[in-house]
């Protein structure tokens, strides 16, 4: 009986209703275990995607009629189409009191916050919304953003999102038909192994990667095992970022027979290679659009609109449009742009022929991109159009002063296009048609960048990857045809030296000379150099010591940049002596390259400075002038540590130099990285610069 009575009071407990309900709910997205999401998917199914969602419910269970609740909460709840009938179930049955809106970083969180109040609904209801995203601590009260909004406008919304800056004339847009309606919208494939079936597209062979001209027949051609593919590549608007290639050959063989089935999606293949528009599914805080060339498929990183012939200008237009930008916002104000959330916003048509404008920042803006080595249709660099007497810092002059009128053109496009939508919808007094200069996708002029870019062009000339006689990628693995090199003669061996003292007659720095005196000629060359050293702005006292110190210190981190920790030109490097270095193109190695690069020039490089140490001992043993005995006394000591580093390089390199290790290009670098530095054994031996940044990591 005891028991009994104890029984009913904690029933009482648990049935008893409260006037005020608050709390600071946990939050757990996809952390829960098993029998939690088993529970919560039970009992609280329309809020079962996160343990807080669930506590919205729960509160509301506990709520007496007129009870007010309050919660703090992440602000997903308010757009995500997971919580589409929690909203649903909120606005029917409750009134949203008030709502502050915290944004990212409040209470120490890495994502968005709110914290809301609401009661039992009495019918419409204005309610109180004040946003406080990116107003800093402390700041007065007059700066905060406030609203008093009727809550029946979040019925009129798209899946009921709780858009509370949503104005009357926007709230009009949401009326036109929606974009899933007027287009077909499709999600890219899905590999199930990136790791394995992804690669940079400047890592593989050329012989067997589809770059050019791809058709469907082609993935039935043995010949290709890479076809170029849009992984999303994060805020650019109308063309670009098309960096990988996905491993798809002989119909995807390598995915069906190394992936389970259940993980992987090859999609619709008739929708392979044809023109579109695509966005990433991963972006930043704003939406941009780009166009898919015929020769790129898809990855799930990238949901598109394909097009069988053209694509509709129009519509490009409009998704590139600050309208569109504010009415996706709204929908889902977070980085993810899912296919419900395109499909589900409105599309704007408008009594106006967008083709030319269109067409015009395709063109700006695929010349801005092909301009630099990471695009598979780079051509030549913009400073080696010409050959002949030119002074470097004229034409990239004219160059820059060209930019910045296609950028500026690019402005005052994207401006007309923002005016004709805002004017359509009727939404002059909320927004602005300017484009903010940070939202247009092409890059302005950068002297050092575009200077650095220039020496990475020439270093590829120097390795065979471009010729001057032709324009593109000349060399990328297979057969190498040297009739195609006739101005400037790529490196014979494959093997560039970096000393800090000119010890080879061909190392780097003579080389980088012989290609400016061939490109601009004779006449201009110690201009031209001064005029590259200044850019640079190394240390050294004339500008030949400072573009060595360039190639010494700066280069491969600059290299590294461009190519996303996927060099496609290694450096062996014996330390921070700086004793010896050299540069080899990994498209061109084979199993006898680290001997080469051993015996050819680390052993040279060796006797040389042995010899320039017993030059400076001597200095030492014979100068009468105290200055030259310091400065020869500072130089044995330098080539005592080099020659200390480069006998235990030396020891290194040896063992896998004599095991002949050959590479597999289609491996990627990360694993070719560090199958050339180690022995049969197993042994790691580091012989090529930054390898913990670049190798795959050991299992």
């Amino acid at each position: 009986a005891e028991q009994l009575k104890q029984l009913i009071r904690i029933g009482k407990v648990m049935a008893q209703k409260y006037q005020v309900v608050a709390t600071n709910p946990p939050y757990m997205g996809g952390s829960m275990n098993k029998k939690l999401y088993s529970f919560v998917d039970r009992y609280y199914r329309d809020a079962k995607s996160d343990m807080y969602t669930a506590f919205i419910e729960r509160a509301n269970y506990l709520a007496s009629r007129n009870a007010k609740i309050t919660l703090v909460t992440p602000e997903t709840w308010m757009f995500l189409e997971s919580y589409n009938e929690l909203r649903r179930k909120l606005l029917t049955n409750y009134n949203l009191i008030s709502l502050c809106h915290l944004g990212t970083g409040a209470f120490d969180a890495g994502f968005g916050t709110v914290v809301f109040c609401y009661k039992k609904r009495i019918g419409a209801y204005n309610g109180i919304y004040v946003d406080l995203k990116g107003i800093k601590e402390k700041e007065r009260i007059e700066n905060w953003k406030i609203k008093i909004v009727c809550d029946k406008l979040f019925k009129n919304l798209p899946n009921n999102i709780i858009a509370y800056w949503c104005s009357e004339n926007m709230a009009k847009v949401f009326n036109n038909k929606k974009i899933g309606e007027c287009f077909e919208l499709e999600s890219g494939i899905v590999t199930g192994n990136n790791t394995l079936l992804l690669r940079f597209w400047y890592e593989t062979s050329l012989k067997n990667t589809a770059l050019y001209n791809v058709t469907n027949e082609f993935l039935n051609n043995p010949k290709y095992k890479w076809f170029k593919c849009n992984k999303g590549g994060g805020y650019r608007k109308w063309y670009g970022n098309y960096d990988y290639v996905v491993d798809i050959g002989n119909n995807a063989i390598d995915i069906k027979s190394n992936i389970d089935s259940s993980i992987y999606r090859l999609r619709n293949r008739k929708n392979y290679f044809l023109k579109g528009i695509n966005w990433p599914l991963i972006g930043v805080d704003r939406f941009s659009a780009k166009y898919t060339p015929y020769d790129v498929i898809n990855n799930k990183a990238a949901n598109s609109i394909h097009f069988q012939s053209k694509i509709d200008k129009n519509l490009f237009a409009y998704l590139n449009s600050k309208v569109y930008n504010a009415l996706l916002l709204m929908i889902n104000p977070t980085v993810n742009y899912p296919l419900s959330n395109i499909a589900s916003s409105p599309y704007v048509e408008v009594d106006f022929d967008f083709s030319d404008i269109v067409d015009e920042c395709l063109e700006i803006s695929k010349e801005d991109y092909d301009s630099f080595e990471y695009s598979s249709d780079f051509k030549r660099h913009f400073l080696c159009t010409k050959i002949g007497n030119w002074k470097i810092k004229e034409l990239y002059n004219s160059w820059e002063e060209k930019m910045y009128m296609q950028y500026e053109r690019l402005v005052n496009l994207e401006e007309k296009i923002n005016k004709i939508y805002i004017h359509a919808c009727g939404l002059e007094n909320e927004l602005d048609y300017k484009v903010d200069h940070n939202d247009i996708g092409i890059r302005v002029p950068k002297l050092k960048e575009d200077v650095v870019s220039f020496i990475s062009y020439s270093i590829g000339c120097m390795l065979g990857r471009y010729s001057l006689d032709e324009e593109g990628l000349i060399y990328a693995g297979g057969e190498c045809d040297y009739g195609r090199y006739k101005t400037f003669l790529p490196d014979e061996d494959n093997c560039i030296p970096i000393t800090d003292e000119e010890y080879f007659s061909d190392d780097i720095v003579a080389r980088f000379i012989e290609f400016v005196k061939i490109v601009y000629g004779a006449d201009t060359l110690e201009e031209n150099l001064d005029f590259i050293a200044n850019v640079l702005g190394n240390k050294g006292n004339t500008s030949r010591e400072v573009i060595r110190n360039y190639f010494l210190k700066d280069f491969y981190t600059d290299h590294l940049k461009v190519y996303q920790k996927r060099p496609i030109y290694w450096m062996f490097d014996s330390g921070k002596q700086n004793g010896f270095k050299a540069l080899i193109y990994m498209h061109r190695y084979d199993a006898d390259t680290v001997g080469r690069v051993r015996t050819d020039y680390l052993h040279k490089a060796q006797k040389y400075v042995e010899t320039a140490m017993q030059s400076a001992q001597y200095t030492i043993d014979n100068a009468t002038s105290a200055s030259e005995k310091s400065k020869a006394t500072k130089a044995v000591t330098k080539y005592t540590k080099q020659l200390a580093e480069m006998k235990i390089y030396d020891e290194a390199i040896a063992h896998v130099a004599n095991q002949r290790i050959e590479i597999d290009l289609d491996d990627g670098v990360k694993v070719n990285y560090r199958k050339v530095q180690t022995a049969t054994d197993g042994k790691f031996y580091e012989i090529l610069a930054d390898s913990k940044k670049i190798m795959v990591k050991e299992k």
